[in-house]
Formats: C-alpha cells, sequence, structure tokens
C-alpha cells in the first residue's frame, strides 16, 4: 500500500475507489469467495526430486519459473525440472482472519483501507485533482 509492502497480493493503495464498506470486509474474511483472474497466480509445482513449492507465480512464460513463496523468498525453478504445476483455486491470502481478528480490528482495518492513500506520517496525500481539491 502507498509503495510499500511485498509482492504478494494487490496493491491496496486505491482499493477505496473500488470497495465499500461491506465489500472489504467481505473480502477479508473470504478471501477466495471472488477471486479474479490475475497475472499472478498461485500454483504449486512439483520438481523431478519430488521437492513441492507453493506459491505466487511472478512469470511463467519464461525459463525459469520464478516463484515468489509465502514469506516472500523467490525461487527459480527451469521449466525441464517441473514434474507438475497445478493452479490453486484458493486466495494465497488467509482464510481465517474471522478468527483472528477481534471486531474492533476489523473495523478498524476497513477504515484504514477506506481512507485511501497516505504519506508515510499517515497523513492524506495531496492531491493534483481539482474536483478532490475542491472537496469539503
Amino acid at each position: 500500500m502507498g509503495g510499500r509492502g511485498g509482492e504478494i497480493g494487490p496493491d491496496l493503495t486505491e482499493v477505496s475507489l473500488r470497495r465499500n464498506n461491506e465489500d472489504l470486509r467481505r473480502a477479508i474474511l473470504r478471501p477466495s469467495e471472488n477471486l479474479r483472474p490475475t497475472p499472478a497466480t498461485m500454483i504449486t509445482i512439483v520438481d523431478v526430486n519430488g521437492r513441492i513449492y507453493t506459491g505466487i507465480t511472478k512469470s511463467t512464460n519464461h525459463d525459469p519459473i520464478q516463484l515468489v513463496l509465502a514469506n516472500g523468498d523467490v525461487i527459480r525453478i527451469a521449466q525441464e525440472d517441473v514434474e507438475e504445476s497445478t493452479e490453486q483455486p484458493l486466495s494465497p491470502m488467509p482464510n481465517n482472519y474471522a478468527d483472528l481478528l477481534t471486531v474492533r480490528q476489523l473495523s478498524d482495518l476497513v477504515a484504514f483501507l477506506q481512507q485511501g492513500p497516505t504519506t508515510s506520517n499517515g497523513q492524506p496525500e495531496p492531491t493534483n485533482s481539482a474536483e478532490e481539491a475542491t472537496r469539503p
């Protein structure tokens, strides 16, 4: 968000322009419910040595395949070393936030996402848009 963060998941900087509060709550609590096709897909690869890797594809149409693991590490696997590759139907986002977050924490997270882009000190980003500049 705001140019910070890892390589897994979408950029949430302007998520408030695309999603309302209820949509955000639903996406956080049930992330696999409305998956949209994206260039980055979660896959599981079994290599010729039987090692299993699951992560987000950074590149599959090149050799080697680049896979971003959950810990953020990027591994490269030569196409010839792939024994099996399976697209995963689930979001890489954890699906247990309902168990991990209190109602207040979830509300705070949604409010944070709805505030839109901010500067490094948490203040709203200045805008050059005439429309936004005239908002009260």
